[in-house]
């Protein structure tokens, strides 16, 4: 089964700037990579403000929607302490950097 990955408007804004997207799919191989529709509309407000990097991440990330079910999925996820966090495929050592 393939992961999906939800990508903050944080995350995707500060990659897109450098124009490195390509970074998670090298740290997360197996997962599919997606934007919410509420971090699309916080991208639009930077794109109508004049920023070009909101067009690297539409062109790079799909926008995905939840429904009811969806949502109230989500909420009981988010406050679940026993949800586990991906793990990156390969990690470097501190030396390594």
């Amino acid at each position: 089964m393939t992961t999906m990955i939800i990508i903050d408007c944080d995350v995707a804004s500060m990659l897109a700037k450098v124009d490195r997207i390509d970074i998670l799919i090298k740290a997360f191989p197996d997962a599919n990579f997606c934007i919410t529709n509420s971090v699309y509309a916080e991208l639009m407000r930077a794109k109508h403000a004049g920023y070009s990097f909101p067009d690297r991440i539409f062109k790079q990330l799909p926008v995905i929607t939840m429904d009811r079910d969806d949502l109230k999925a989500f909420k009981e996820i988010s406050t679940d302490s026993t949800v586990q966090f991906c793990q990156p495929s390969t990690r470097r050592s501190p030396s390594a950097v």
